[in-house]
């Protein structure tokens, strides 16, 4: 079942690669652009809003931003110890710090979640939802604050940061169906196929963005000059992981939801980073 799923998605991000060679005229990096927008923009907040909304408000709203935030905070705080002596470009040490801690939950960890776990999609589908949501704003939090640490950019003033938060379309959509849930507020069932017609695009249109991406020679550069990466690499899919299932067993999260953190704190960098 596990190696299924993990072929079915590593063949639609093999496509994604493929995607300048079988189509040469299309500019990628475009595509890739606009496909990340729709995403962000309409397809994730669709299915955010479906999953919410089906779902009771519960403590899992509180533990899984808890959890990833204490798991986060700790792998950058490891990260910067071990590469402290490190001797390389200070804003390459931010950038591996960066990725010690922040994963790609939503791009490979949302389809990675809907495929290991066909029989309880809400529930993984609610982690996502929240890590996502966690994830995305603390990144911009901590990234602000590391960039002048690490010789780079001024970081943004925690107004900006607020602002940038506050416009994250994901956090709307999770923000409204929550009120319409708690407020007991009735969705027609035309929005909520629509709303779903949206969000099961999600997965297949992120995993090839995703590979899109992916660059068979940088990947064998990585490998044959892994320098650096090692620290990242060890505390994003070794450490992240452990310190998000401890306290997810700790606080009684719940079988189907423990693992589905653990597999979004498993989650390897982002390319971004």
């Amino acid at each position: 079942m596990v190696a299924t799923v993990f072929l079915a998605l590593g063949l639609i991000a093999l496509i994604g690669s493929l995607v300048h060679w079988w189509l040469p005229d299309l500019d990628v990096a475009l595509t890739r652009r606009v496909a990340g927008q729709l995403v962000i923009n309409v397809f994730l907040p669709a299915l955010n809003f479906e999953v919410v909304y089906k779902l009771p408000i519960d403590k899992t709203f509180w533990q899984v931003p808890l959890i990833l935030t204490v798991g986060a905070l700790t792998c950058v705080l490891v990260a910067s110890l071990v590469l402290l002596p490190a001797r390389i470009d200070s804003r390459v040490k931010g950038s591996l710090v960066l990725a010690s801690a922040f994963g790609n939950v939503t791009y490979l960890g949302l389809p990675v979640l809907q495929g290991l776990f066909p029989e309880h999609q809400l529930e993984a589908l609610e982690v996502a939802v929240l890590a996502e949501v966690t994830v995305t704003s603390l990144d911009l939090v901590v990234s602000s604050v590391i960039a002048p640490l690490y010789g780079s950019e001024a970081g943004r003033s925690p107004k900006a940061i607020a602002k940038e938060v506050a416009e994250f379309p994901l956090l709307w959509a999770i923000a409204l169906a929550a009120a319409c849930r708690l407020g007991g507020m009735h969705v027609p069932a035309f929005v909520l196929m629509a709303l779903h017609l949206l969000g099961a695009t999600v997965s297949g249109v992120m995993l090839l963005v995703l590979g899109m991406a992916l660059r068979p020679s940088a990947l064998v550069a990585a490998v044959r000059k892994p320098g650096h990466l090692a620290t990242p690499l060890l505390v994003k899919l070794v450490l992240s992981p452990i310190l998000v299932l401890v306290p997810a067993r700790m606080l009684g999260l719940g079988e189907v939801k423990t693992h589905a953190i653990t597999m979004e704190g498993a989650m390897p960098p982002h390319c971004s980073h």
